[in-house]
């Protein structure tokens, strides 16, 4: 099963272009760039303009985006030390096809997530339409007879 992103596909080159242009903002003046204040910075501005489930839709790619923009600027493996792995981990837990969303709410708004999960989940429960599944009995197509058995069917249709 494949997992569809959320957002579109401008939304995320403009989503990727922040954090790349934050990362070689970061490396220009010499600072260390803590992807886990990125993410929670980010994740707090995103919650206070659109809202707690926008801002889970957007932070979901975000640690795969700063492992790509991590190897893909110039020379910013080599100027910037940095550790991946974290960020790799919690790539894996964001993407996971059933918990995803939930561990990305878990990780920047645990005291919200019950709430909103709850919300979600009442949300879902109205948009569900319950379609009972009936039967449908098969019916025998209509078998024409030879009238030998050498012959084949020499009835119209």
């Amino acid at each position: 099963m494949n997992i569809t992103c959320a957002i579109s596909p401008s939304q995320l080159e403009k989503l990727y272009k922040h954090v790349s242009i934050n990362m070689q903002e970061a490396k220009a003046k010499n600072k260390t760039f803590d992807p886990n204040v990125y993410m929670d910075d980010l994740f707090n501005k995103i919650k206070s303009k659109s809202g707690v489930d926008t801002a889970v839709k957007f932070l979901q790619p975000v640690p795969l985006m700063i492992f790509k923009a991590y190897t893909t600027i110039p020379n910013y493996v080599d100027d910037v030390v940095m550790d991946v792995d974290p960020v790799l981990r919690l790539n894996r837990l964001f993407t996971d096809e059933g918990t995803g969303l939930r561990n990305v709410l878990n990780a920047f708004a645990p005291e919200e997530s019950q709430s909103v999960l709850k919300e979600a989940m009442f949300k879902t429960e109205l948009a569900s339409v319950y379609i009972p599944y009936t039967r449908i009995e098969q019916i025998e197509p209509y078998r024409f007879q030879p009238i030998n058995i050498f012959s084949g069917t020499l009835q119209q249709f």
